[in-house]
């Protein structure tokens, strides 16, 4: 690994997956990036956040994805994203802790959908949530099961900005799906799974670095701004029990 630079205005770092025990692939991956960053930068404080590790008051299933923390706290608490895999299937969660360490308030956000839709099977987040004046912007992929195998595309949903367990706008189909020869032919056809992104200084332009057929990186460029109002003409609004 290269020599890492932080600059001086990044201090503390979070690697949110599966950890110790290690029960897949993802929870070695985890250790060893937390591990190797802590050693090229000193300077910097390092978390690995587990999601499954009940010994340490953690409830989760075994296969628990697609984790993300929420920037900043909501409610003074912190807030996470992620994807437990139960017998009611692959849906987006939301968890919230005082510590970083013990989770507790689960709550069901984002359903994957039935029949024969693009969202059907299961769905996951993809890259961190995106503050916006409207709202948290999510970008999600989401598995439709088809004789030729799965399909993995991308679609949009907006949560409430102070209560992001209100979902306020879900996309009715997909943004992004597997089209370039590069995303439909590799070790894993026809997949587009981001995991990153960066806001340019505008404040609007999306770079977006996603994953291709599970082979090669590949970059993507949008407008936040455009996302969002392709969300209000193409959107509908989620239920949501109050206190539920």
């Amino acid at each position: 690994m290269g020599r890492l630079s932080t600059g001086a205005r990044l201090k503390r770092v979070a690697f949110v997956g599966t950890y110790l025990p290690r029960q897949c692939g993802i929870a070695t991956f985890t250790a060893d990036l937390c591990h190797a960053v802590r050693d090229e930068a000193l300077d910097l404080i390092c978390y690995a956040i587990p999601v499954n590790d009940s010994a340490d008051g953690y409830d989760y299933p075994p296969e628990d994805k697609d984790a993300a923390l929420f920037p900043r706290r909501i409610g003074g608490r912190w807030a996470l994203i992620h994807r437990p895999v139960t017998a009611f299937g692959a849906h987006i969660w939301l968890s919230y802790s005082p510590d970083l360490r013990h989770w507790g308030s689960h709550k069901l956000i984002l359903e994957a959908r039935r029949g024969a839709w693009w969202d059907a099977n299961k769905i996951g987040l993809s890259p961190p949530p995106i503050e916006t004046e409207e709202g948290w912007l999510l970008i999600y992929h989401g598995v439709r099961q088809t004789a030729g195998g799965c399909i993995y595309r991308l679609g949009l949903a907006l949560l409430d900005l102070e209560n992001p367990e209100r979902c306020l706008l879900r996309g009715s189909t997909w943004v992004f799906s597997p089209v370039e020869h590069y995303e439909r032919e590799g070790d894993v056809d026809n997949v587009v799974f981001p995991c990153g992104y960066v806001l340019d200084p505008d404040g609007d332009t999306l770079r977006l670095y996603y994953g291709a057929a599970d082979t090669s990186v590949a970059l993507a460029t949008a407008s936040v701004r455009t996302l969002l109002d392709w969300l209000h003409h193409n959107g509908s609004a989620q239920p949501y029990a109050e206190g539920s």
